[in-house]
């Protein structure tokens, strides 16, 4: 027993984590400044750089977009207020909407007000008990 008091357990094995994956760079044209390119035209020359043929994409290579809204000068408000029921229902909601923003914003006005007079009247009370507290000493 003499024998194994002074030895150490065996070592734990360290378990490193794996090295990162590198991930692929984009390549830009050193003559052309990408902090001043807007996106899309950055995109149009990592494409080009990386060997695209500036075609349209193939269909696993689209880019995830959201629907492109029209421009406000695109907007035929004249339709708006035609009677199809999706123009109907588009219209009904957005009141809805409106009216739920103003009720909202009401509540909180209404409770801010509430908070502001508490603050007021208890601050006078508090200013009254130490002018009467003073006035006795």
């Amino acid at each position: 027993m003499a024998a194994h008091a002074g030895t150490l357990a065996p070592p734990l094995p360290l378990r490193l984590p794996p090295p990162p994956i590198p991930r692929p760079r984009l390549l830009i044209p050193a003559s052309s400044s990408s902090s001043l390119l807007p996106r899309a035209r950055r995109l149009a020359v990592a494409r080009a750089a990386s060997g695209g043929d500036g075609g349209p994409p193939a269909e696993g290579d689209q880019e995830q977009r959201g629907p492109a809204l029209p421009a406000l000068s695109e907007i035929r408000w004249g339709e708006l207020l035609s009677p199809e029921p999706a123009n109907a229902t588009a219209v009904v909601l957005t009141g809805v909407l409106a009216w739920a923003g103003a009720s909202l914003l009401l509540q909180v006005l209404l409770v801010f007000a509430t908070i502001f007079a508490a603050a007021v009247k208890y601050s006078f009370v508090a200013a009254l008990l130490l002018f009467i507290l003073i006035a006795l000493l």
